[in-house]
């Protein structure tokens, strides 16, 4: 057995022993460190060099300060009577990081295996070495079959920023992004990220720019032409609750800037309440089954005017008038669109 061996089976020792609730004596420690030295001789034969657990009391004490000095804690000398007791200081310290029980190993590869089966999620080539490391201690088992998909697009330009924006958020690091503002419209911006949400199969980043820390922004992913991590900026936080509060009052990822919340009351077809019903709208949603009726109480953004499109002539927007106004001007230019291009007044083919 090599010297160096020998000195982490001693640290071994000291680490058990200062870990204890109560403290250990110079004694005790001592006569643990002699009994590991005799049994490490008879296990390695005589021409070991086990001795060298073994310590004196003087290198017992120099022990004492080299794990101070080389770990940073402190180490408690207490007196009882005659005898001193040692601890380490911070209860639960130890030198040594705690092994993996079986239990969680066993949880942690079942967590592997599950992760595995999901289709959809957002870039996870990070967790691909513990794929292979869990492949290898099934002794040859075939790969298992996906079995949960999320609506996710694999397609979607940009997914590959995604774990290089989420470390960044979960350190507080300021990036410097280039994205497309629209078409052909590169824009440079020095940016706090503080959210990723995924919407309509999009991911979309939200935080705010450098010189305006007031003002939150989302940047859709599959805009983001580069993304790097800059250096002599101060990042910025934020005091707002994405998961509870910022999404609470609209649909999908937009928040006005007047920040008004609408109270919105549609009216349905029979046969299509009953989906709303099953699929609520928002989750301010209260139905009025005697008149198809459904309120909710969200902000007037895009993304509503979508999702009422979405029902087609399956649904009337009976409050407010501006919401009335925005959707049946809407509906008129897509009816422009497929006019003949010889006649486009509406009222001559209504």
């Amino acid at each position: 057995m090599s010297v160096n061996k020998n000195i982490f089976t001693r640290l071994k020792v000291y680490d058990s022993c200062l870990r204890s609730k109560d403290g250990c004596s110079k004694e005790f420690i001592m006569g643990k460190l002699r009994e590991k030295a005799k049994a490490e001789t008879e296990q390695n034969g005589k021409g070991d060099n086990s001795n060298s657990i073994e310590v004196n009391e003087r290198q017992f004490y120099n022990d004492l300060k080299t794990i101070e000095e080389a770990w940073q804690i402190k180490i408690d000398r207490q007196k009882l009577g005659r005898i001193s007791v040692y601890k380490y200081k911070v209860p639960g310290f130890s030198i040594f990081p705690a092994p993996l029980s079986e239990d969680y190993l066993a949880r942690l590869k079942n967590t592997l295996f599950l992760l595995q089966q999901f289709k959809g999620l957002p870039d996870l080539d990070f967790l691909n070495p513990l794929f292979e490391k869990r492949g290898n201690d099934q002794n040859g088992a075939p790969d298992q079959p996906v079995i949960v998909e999320f609506d996710g697009n694999p397609d979607l330009i940009g997914l590959y920023h995604f774990p290089g924006l989420l470390d960044a958020i979960q350190h507080k690091k300021v990036v410097i992004i280039n994205y497309n503002r629209s078409f052909n419209n590169l824009v440079q911006s020095a940016f706090c990220p503080y959210f990723l949400k995924q919407h309509n199969s999009r991911w979309f980043l939200f935080g705010s720019e450098v010189d305006h820390p007031e003002r939150v922004t989302n940047l859709p992913l599959d805009r983001i032409i580069s993304v790097e991590v800059a250096e002599g900026f101060t990042y910025h936080d934020t005091e707002i609750n994405f998961d509870k509060e910022y999404f609470e009052n609209i649909i999908g990822t937009t928040v006005p800037k007047n920040r008004e919340i609408l109270n919105v009351k549609l009216r349905f077809k029979p046969e299509r309440l009953f989906f709303v019903e099953s699929k609520p709208l928002h989750l301010t949603q209260k139905i009025d089954k005697k008149n198809h009726e459904v309120r909710i109480q969200v902000m007037h953004n895009k993304e509503l005017e979508s999702l009422i499109l979405y029902f087609g002539s399956d649904v009337e927007v009976l409050e407010p008038e501006t919401l009335r106004t925005a959707i049946k001007l809407r509906i008129e230019k897509m009816f422009t669109t497929y006019l003949p291009k010889e006649n486009t007044d509406i009222e001559s083919v209504l």
